[in-house]
């Protein structure tokens, strides 16, 4: 139970529903995404990582108003890129995203680059990426170079995802697009082609999907 920064969002639910502390409410709030009745306040509910509002129906604020927010994404790749600094006194910051895709698709990322101090469990600075469809556990968690070239598929049409940093600058950079829900994917195949030259010039030939395979049940 718990993680290194405290007691996780399933830890407390976990507590509630052992203690039954939902029965002080009449009436329980109708929570979306995850969300559960605050039994301190039954007409508000508390809510996973990513969701914010009454009910958990909107994208939980980010620290600064020049971050988060919903990406749309297509079926041409787009690039996120984002850097978050820490200057004078160390703070807590996060940045909270939703990519959304049409119903009855898929989102596909690929990172490109993960640029942080290494620490196990990613604690303190990092990037989550919420890819399954229940969106209360915590999500894939990354904040080392290694991740680097780490392609997945959603489970759903949404992907919230939080950016924060805690101690240390953090940067990333991803891709990503969407596919149909129905095709499988194989990200056994990536493969990124550099090309080096005495003229200095760098050219990166990159092919994001290399290999679909068709799932029929």
């Amino acid at each position: 139970m718990g993680q290194m920064e405290g007691p996780s969002f399933v830890d407390v639910l976990i507590m509630n529903e052992h203690y039954q502390c939902q029965k002080k409410c009449p009436e329980l709030a109708p929570c979306q995404n995850g969300g559960f009745t605050n039994s301190r306040n039954c007409k508000l509910c508390k809510c996973p990582s990513g969701f914010g509002g009454a009910y958990c129906e909107q994208i939980a604020p980010s620290f600064s108003p020049f971050c988060g927010g919903e990406l749309e994404a297509e079926e041409t790749l787009k690039r996120f890129d984002i850097t978050i600094r820490q200057s004078g006194e160390t703070r807590s910051k996060m940045c909270v995203y939703h990519i959304k895709a049409p119903e009855g698709k898929k989102i596909i990322i690929d990172i490109l680059e993960v640029r942080s101090k290494c620490i196990e469990g990613c604690y303190q600075d990092g990037l989550e990426l919420k890819m399954k469809k229940d969106f209360r556990p915590v999500g894939y968690r990354f904040c080392c170079p290694e991740s680097s070239r780490r392609k997945m598929s959603s489970e759903t049409n949404m992907v919230p995802f939080m950016v924060y940093s805690r101690e240390n600058d953090f940067s990333v950079s991803f891709e990503y697009s969407y596919v149909d829900a129905k095709i499988g994917f194989d990200d056994s195949t990536t493969k990124d082609e550099k090309i080096d030259n005495p003229d200095g010039v760098k050219v990166s030939i990159s092919s994001v999907f290399k290999r679909f395979r068709r799932q029929f049940r």
